[in-house]
């Protein structure tokens, strides 16, 4: 996820201690899932997943989420070059690529950003 940020971040003038604050914030962004039910005997349960990196995408929840959205979309524009703009359908806060291909690793290499 970083690299797609790194060359956008440079593009809009974001450098020097600001870039080194993003890149700190980006890199140790965990997430998780948590479901609270209640059980049978009528206690509040919490299950919770792993907590893990975030490989892809912004992280939601904080102030800075639609600016960094508005960046990740400024590097999906220019890293899928390959791909029709009929193929690509943004939505509030969220992005979907269409991609068709011959062959798996065909996907693959169009799909790398």
């Amino acid at each position: 996820m970083w690299s797609s940020y790194t060359v956008i971040l440079h593009e809009i003038g974001v450098e020097g201690v600001a870039y080194e604050w993003f890149k700190s914030y980006l890199l140790e962004c965990l997430q998780f899932v948590e479901v609270c039910y209640i059980s049978d005997k009528n206690h509040k349960q919490n299950i919770r997943s792993k907590a893990q990196k975030i490989r892809f995408g912004v992280p939601q929840g904080s102030i800075l989420g639609p600016l960094l959205f508005l960046c990740y979309l400024l590097g999906i524009a220019k890293s899928l070059k390959k791909i029709s703009s009929k193929d690509l359908c943004v939505y509030v806060d969220d992005v979907k690529v269409k991609i068709s291909a011959n062959s798996q690793e065909e996907t693959e290499s169009l799909a790398i950003l």
